[in-house]
């Protein structure tokens, strides 16, 4: 039988003794190519009903795969039709949209024609009126006003209160975006729980497809820290606008502090000490207060040799120089001058167990890679910039440096502010 007249042949099989009984007497007196057939089609019609929201996904990917499809080629097949029913919801969104449009602009239209020449101002400018008027008045002082681009009327702008069943609903836009990074979503949610996620000119966008562009990262962040928080909502940009988004430079945590970035480093190590490998994302604020704290103390090391040396100035070596001038102020010049001669590389200056800990540099035992290898590079450190320790010719560090850095860290520091807030 053609390939064709056997399509209709099932297609009518199926019609009249329905999905299930026509796939049963297909099996038991069809043909190999029948079958494939039938399969062929009743995949289609199942990955039909699904897109018209008919039967439940988990339900027409366990009949799929109860009929010898892969659970690979299963959810694949789920994901198109859900895709496909999710385009048909946005883009009637958006005829609604567009109609209502059509009419603000008519009534606009009307009432511009009635009054004579008028100027009209995009419903963002009257929502903000107030901060706009600050960019109306830079402009008037160089004899400048503000234009509306044509984009005004299609992209908006909106402060939304955004808690996790918002964002969970959100979150249903975000298809062909970028690898999930989880280092940035806990980072996010540590922010928040902790008070100190702010409302700025960032946020979430949607193009007018209604496909989510830069939005997985904050929004799963709320997930998982179960906060409320304000964020700007940007609708209707382009759907090549995910091409520049992120692509400039980003300012580092130094320049958002205004401050030097080898500070910001040895603060960034005294955190990750005092909290373990959980710290690894310190908020800019947390930054900023430890580096207020340790800022003297870094100049001074400054003061007394500003050189750089691989692995022998990083910011581990930094960090357990400034402990030890913080904690023990009474070796603190020595410190400083031990911590110069090996950065300047003068091994005739230095003591027994400076020689030791260069020896393990060049053998490759210290490293910066690695959250443990800089807290073991940072144990190694102090033993070695300690003048009471300066006979040594062997430095040992057993494997819980951490528990060795945390009790001076803590002194010097302080712990952990509070805890975090109650969740919304």
């Amino acid at each position: 039988m053609m390939s064709g007249a056997l399509h209709d042949a099932i297609a009518a099989l199926i019609q009249q003794l329905g999905l299930e009984a026509a796939g049963q007497h297909i099996n038991a007196t069809g043909s190999p190519a029948a079958r494939q057939e039938f399969k062929r089609q009743r995949e289609t019609l199942l990955a039909a009903d699904l897109s018209r929201g008919n039967t439940p996904a988990p339900v027409v990917r366990e009949k799929l795969i109860a009929e010898g499809m892969s659970r690979r080629t299963a959810y694949r097949r789920i994901g198109k039709a859900r895709d496909a029913q999710e385009r048909k919801v946005v883009q009637a969104a958006l005829r609604e949209v567009s109609e209502a449009c059509k009419q603000a602009f008519a009534e606009v239209d009307k009432a511009l024609r009635a009054g004579g020449p008028a100027h009209y101002e995009h419903p963002i400018q009257q929502q903000e009126q107030e901060s706009m008027k600050v960019v109306d008045q830079l402009l008037a002082a160089h004899g400048l006003r503000a234009t509306l681009s044509q984009a005004s009327t299609t992209v908006t702008t909106r402060v939304l209160r955004i808690g996790p069943a918002e964002a969970k609903a959100l979150l249903a836009a975000n298809r062909d975006n970028r690898v999930l990074r989880p280092g940035r979503v806990r980072y996010y949610a540590r922010v928040m729980r902790m008070g100190q996620w702010k409302l700025t000119h960032q946020g979430i966008a949607f193009c007018v497809d209604g496909r989510g562009l830069d939005l997985q990262h904050r929004l799963s962040a709320v997930i998982e820290s179960g906060m409320t928080v304000d964020m700007m909502v940007t609708e209707g940009l382009s759907p090549d606008a995910f091409d520049a988004i992120d692509q400039h430079e980003r300012r580092s945590v130094s320049d958002a502090l205004r401050i030097d970035r080898q500070l910001t480093d040895v603060a960034r190590m005294l955190i990750l000490v005092r909290g373990g490998s959980f710290a690894a994302h310190p908020t800019i604020l947390e930054i900023g207060e430890v580096a207020e704290t340790v800022g003297p103390l870094h100049s001074r090391l400054m003061e007394v040799c500003n050189s750089r040396r691989a692995t022998m100035t990083s910011a581990p070596v930094r960090a357990a120089a400034i402990l030890l001038m913080g904690t023990r102020p009474e070796i603190a010049e020595k410190v400083a001058l031990t911590y110069r001669s090996l950065a300047l590389g003068r091994s005739e200056e230095w003591p027994r167990v400076l020689h030791a800990f260069n020896r393990q540099h060049m053998r490759g035992d210290v490293s910066t890679h690695g959250y443990a290898a800089r807290v073991d590079l940072m144990a190694r450190a102090m033993v070695a910039l300690d003048p009471k320790r300066a006979d040594l010719s062997k430095i040992q560090i057993s494997n819980d440096a951490i528990d060795y850095l945390r009790g001076p860290t803590v002194k010097l520091i302080g712990e952990v502010d509070g805890a975090a807030p109650e969740e919304a």
